[in-house]
């Protein structure tokens, strides 16, 4: 049988039968008497997994019960969990019909429901009302109560066309337990420790300094720029205009620096911002925009590269700039960016200037990378 459940009282019924068929004691799985179900099971395991309310799923255990699908059926995944103390397990993946609805959106659930009458815990879908919420749990455990208990696992929103949008429902279980004071070292706190979908997350800074670019130009694409409007603070051609360490602009064209780095394995979602650090060098009055371009590489399965322009920005800087004075422009920004801002992916950042007058000398500093990371 792909899903089980247990520890079931005395009676031969649904799993409690199911497991002692080939038993050779007659017991099996079953408790031999049903006074030590409620104490054992609904209060004792229950107690110690934490497995109350919305809790249950075991994370970790084979494919957590993930539930899938944009059309019937949808399809929910190997898994364990402890549905009001009831340990389940499901070892072959379950679909489960959808039908759609006639004449507006209908929002069901799927959860795990212990049935204390049926003696069995099952994957089950609960239809809402075309046009409604999403229907509400039962969670009314026997003895006092009817004898179903749902923990949920997901919601559908189910179009008349039969498109189904899943939201994931799942809440896991955690052990009913405080660790003491001191218990964990920092020795013992490893990247492994705990999922970084469980961590809490934090701003995180990525910077890209005059060391780590290089000198470019854009011409309808990147190359390393070989004059000497150019140069790094203190090296051979340096004007002596600068006393901040990064790279010296002084030209008219698009000239800037260039540098690339891998996104962090840590990246937790939501906005990445850009922004350049650079410093002017005398005190005149500008007429020039800082922008950024940014461009990412990505491997293809069958081998090679392919790139994408990610985005890029122009600010106009229109002030009276004061010599030697750090100035910090905002670049580019993605309100999510999932796909592109992962380890797998190589990107690359220029900063650079448009210098129409070609009168100010300014150095680029560096480039600043914000994200949220889990901690």
């Amino acid at each position: 049988m792909t899903q089980k459940s247990l520890h079931w009282d005395g009676a031969s019924v649904g799993d409690a039968h199911a497991l002692v068929e080939n038993a050779t004691d007659g017991i099996g799985y079953r408790l031999a008497n049903a006074d030590y179900e409620s104490p054992f099971v609904d209060l004792a395991l229950r107690m110690l997994l934490n497995g109350d309310e919305n809790r249950g799923v075991l994370p970790g255990w084979l494919n957590e019960l993930e539930v899938t699908g944009v059309a019937t059926p949808v399809q929910v995944d190997t898994g364990g969990a402890v549905c009001y103390g009831m340990p389940y397990e499901n070892t072959v993946a379950v679909a489960v019909a959808v039908p759609s609805p006639t004449t507006d959106v209908r929002q069901d659930r799927i959860v795990l429901r212990r049935d204390w009458a049926a003696q069995t815990v099952r994957i089950t879908r609960v239809a809402g009302a075309e046009g409604g919420g999403v229907p509400a749990l039962v969670q009314s455990p026997a003895p006092g109560g009817s004898g179903v208990y749902d923990v949920p696992l997901a919601t559908l929103a189910v179009t008349t066309a039969g498109v189904i949008a899943v939201t994931d429902d799942r809440e896991f279980c955690t052990f009913g337990t405080a660790p003491g004071t001191d218990a964990f070292g920092a020795m013992h706190i490893t990247d492994a420790s705990v999922d970084f979908i469980d961590r809490d997350t934090r701003d995180r800074i990525i910077f890209l300094g005059g060391g780590d670019l290089q000198p470019a130009l854009t011409a309808g694409k990147w190359t390393i720029y070989g004059g000497s409007t150019v140069t790094l603070t203190g090296t051979a051609g340096w004007d002596g205009g600068a006393n901040e360490q990064g790279w010296q602009i002084t030209g008219s064209a698009y000239e800037g620096a260039v540098g690339s780095f891998r996104p962090p394995a840590d990246y937790a979602g939501g906005p990445v911002s850009m922004y350049v650090w650079w410093v002017s060098n005398s005190a005149l009055a500008a007429t020039f925009s800082v922008r950024v371009n940014v461009q990412a590489y990505t491997e293809y399965a069958s081998g090679g590269f392919s790139w994408n322009n990610i985005a890029n920005s122009s600010v106009s800087i229109a002030e009276t700039l004061v010599a030697h004075q750090v100035y910090r422009t905002a670049g580019p920004s993605w309100t999510d960016a999932p796909t592109v801002f992962a380890p797998e992916v190589l990107w690359y950042v220029m900063a650079y200037w448009n210098n129409p007058a070609g009168a100010e000398d300014i150095n680029i500093l560096g480039v600043e990378i914000r994200y949220t990371g889990y901690v």
